[in-house]
């Protein structure tokens, strides 16, 4: 169990100011939380294989092959403002 005195201190670390009434109804939404955690720790997970994501990987990037490059014409060709070449852009601080 979580007492209001360390909601309020680790509110107090995490530098967040709590309202009236906040602590209290943090310390009770907390431990409901660890009620339930301690439901969890109750589950026989005997062979049960740990699941590292609930949904298979896949790899959706498309294979990096070389193809042929834009000449620097065509490359900017639209672009709003062009120097020596290269495309121009405004000054980033």
């Amino acid at each position: 169990m979580i007492t209001k005195e360390e909601v309020v201190r680790v509110a107090d670390l995490a530098k967040l100011d709590l309202k009236d009434g906040e602590a209290e109804k943090f310390t009770e939404q907390f431990n409901t939380i660890f009620e339930y955690m301690k439901e969890l720790d109750e589950l026989n997970l005997d062979g049960v294989e740990a699941a590292f994501h609930i949904t298979k990987l896949q790899n959706v990037f498309r294979e990096d092959v070389q193809g042929e490059s834009l000449d620097n014409r065509t490359a900017l060709y639209n672009a709003p403002e062009v120097d020596l070449g290269a495309f121009k852009s405004p000054k980033i601080i």
